[in-house]
């Protein structure tokens, strides 16, 4: 599997969007709760402008990936 350098660039592509997307994804709902003193509906609320910009930045970089 690392032998091949395309599955090990994206190997370490994806490790590297984990480590970098996965604590905004745990902390933000608790920062929401614990500093705001937001319940839990209302911090899930509050999350979902964050959740849409993700998204549609996904989607805005599929469509400039052929540019490449």
């Amino acid at each position: 599997m690392f032998k091949n350098r395309t599955t090990l660039f994206f190997l370490i592509a994806s490790t590297l969007h984990a480590v970098a997307f996965m604590p905004s994804n745990y902390l933000l709902p608790q920062m929401f709760q614990g500093v705001n003193g937001s319940g839990a509906l209302k911090s899930g609320i509050d999350l979902l402008p964050y959740a849409c910009g993700v998204s549609w930045s996904t989607v805005i970089g599929q469509l400039f990936l052929p540019l490449l």
